[in-house]
């Protein structure tokens, strides 16, 4: 009976450990047009460009963007920010919506935020 228990254990915590050693190397920022299901500009940014542990910025309203700023996982209540002057100076005037997904050190992606 023992010898069970420490083997289920085992199993259960190797994922873990490995997963727990895993960090982001890259953010995929994708900009969509107002009710597009398919970005029309797309950009890669690695975790060394953003600048964490920031105050957030506050507002909704944006004219000519130069960053990108999201959730700092690291710090609750402050923000990353990902300077992106060149990228946002490429999109032609309109109203968008963005999603951001992080890829780790792994090569594994999560889902677009929403």
């Amino acid at each position: 009976m023992i010898r069970r228990i420490l083997v289920c254990a085992a199993i259960v915590v190797c994922p873990v450990a490995a997963l727990a050693q895993t960090v982001v190397s890259v953010y995929t920022l994708k900009v969509f047009a107002p009710g597009a299901t398919a970005p029309i500009q797309a950009t890669t940014a690695p975790l060394t460009a953003a600048t964490c542990n920031v105050v957030p910025l506050t507002g909704r309203s944006t004219v000519n963007p130069t960053l990108a700023q999201f959730d700092d996982a690291a710090h609750v209540g402050m923000a990353c920010a990902l300077p992106l002057a060149a990228f946002f100076g490429g999109l032609p005037i309109g109203a968008y919506r963005a999603t951001m997904a992080l890829t780790d050190n792994a090569g594994l992606t999560s889902p677009d935020s929403a």
